[in-house]
C-alpha cells in the first residue's frame, strides 16, 4: 500500500497526472480508504476526468459521509467542469463548498467559495467569503489576490496594495505579478510594469500572456525590437492562438511593415476558413 501511494505522490510531483490517477485508482480500490478516493478524484480532476473525479469524492462520503474534503473536492469539480450547464455546475459548486464550510471552515475552502460567488455574480458574498479566508489565515495571498479583482476598475491602488500583500507572502505568484503589471501599465508606469512580466516570465518561461503583455509594454516605450522579439515568443508558444498574431500585426502595420502584417493576418484568416 505505502509503495503504491508514494508511486502516486512522485508521479505528482513530476507531473505524471495519468501514472499518478492510475496508482490512486489502484490504491482507493484496494483501501476503501476516503482519504485515498479524495486523491483519485484529485487526480482525475486535474485531468478534466469530470465524471470519474466526481465518483470518487461521492464514494469517499458513502465511507465518511461528514468528510469537509469530499465535499470540497465536489465543490471543484463542479466549478471547474466543462460539461453540462455551466450556472447549474456553478450552483453545486456552492451548494458542496457552503456544506464543507459548516463542517469546517478552512482559508482554502473559503477561498474556493469566494470564487463560486464570483461566478455567480453575487459579489457581496464572495467579500465575505475571501474576507473570512483572510481571517482564518492572514497570509492566504490567493484571497488577498481575489479580493484585489473586485478593485480593479474602482479604487486601483487598494487593488495594487492587496497584489502587494499578496506578493510579499508569495514572491512567486505568476497571476499576481501579471495583474500587478496590467495596472501599474495603465497608471503610466511602464518600467514597474515591465518588471513585473518580466518576472512572470522568469517563472514560466512559456507564459504566453506574460510575453503578449511585455511586448506591448516595450512597444510602449518604443524599444521597438524588443518588442518585436517578446511577440514573436508568444506566437511560437502558441501559434494557435489569434489573439498574439492579430497584435503582432498590429504591431507591424504600426511600424509601416504592412506586407508582412498582411501575411499575418491572412494566417488568421486561413485558420478560420479551415473550421
Amino acid at each position: 500500500m505505502s509503495s503504491l501511494e508514494d508511486i502516486a505522490r512522485q508521479a505528482e510531483c513530476e507531473g505524471e497526472l495519468e501514472r499518478a490517477f492510475e496508482a490512486w485508482r489502484q490504491l482507493a480500490s484496494e483501501s476503501k480508504d476516503p482519504a485515498h478516493y479524495c486523491h483519485l478524484g484529485f487526480a482525475a480532476n486535474n485531468l478534466g476526468k469530470w465524471k470519474q473525479a466526481e465518483e470518487a469524492f461521492l464514494s469517499a462520503l458513502q465511507l465518511e459521509p461528514r468528510l469537509a474534503e469530499a465535499m470540497t473536492g465536489l465543490g471543484v469539480v463542479y466549478l471547474e467542469r466543462t460539461d453540462g450547464d455551466r450556472v447549474r455546475n456553478f450552483e453545486e459548486a456552492k451548494a458542496y463548498l457552503l456544506r464543507a464550510s459548516e463542517i469546517e471552515r478552512t482559508a482554502h475552502g473559503m477561498s474556493l467559495l469566494g470564487i463560486t460567488h464570483r461566478v455567480l455574480h453575487e459579489d457581496d458574498a464572495a467579500r465575505s467569503a475571501f474576507t473570512e479566508a483572510l481571517r482564518i489565515d492572514p497570509n492566504y495571498e490567493e484571497a488577498y489576490f481575489n479580493l484585489s479583482q473586485f478593485e480593479m476598475e474602482n479604487d486601483p491602488i487598494k487593488a495594487i496594495n492587496l497584489l502587494g500583500r499578496a506578493l510579499e507572502i508569495d514572491p512567486d505568484y505568476s497571476r499576481a505579478h501579471e495583474k500587478m503589471g496590467e495596472l501599474l501599465q495603465r497608471r503610466k508606469d511602464l518600467i514597474g510594469a515591465e518588471r513585473h512580466f518580466r518576472r512572470c516570465i522568469e517563472i514560466d518561461a512559456l507564459d504566453y500572456w506574460a510575453h503578449l503583455h511585455l511586448a506591448n509594454n516595450l512597444y510602449a516605450q518604443g524599444r521597438h525590437s524588443e518588442a518585436e522579439r517578446e511577440y514573436r515568443l508568444a506566437i511560437n508558444v502558441h501559434p494557435e492562438e489569434k489573439a498574439g498574431i492579430q497584435l503582432f500585426a498590429s504591431f507591424l502595420s504600426n511600424l509601416s511593415r504592412h506586407e508582412e502584417a498582411a501575411e499575418l493576418r491572412s494566417r488568421v484568416a486561413a485558420a478560420d476558413d479551415e473550421h
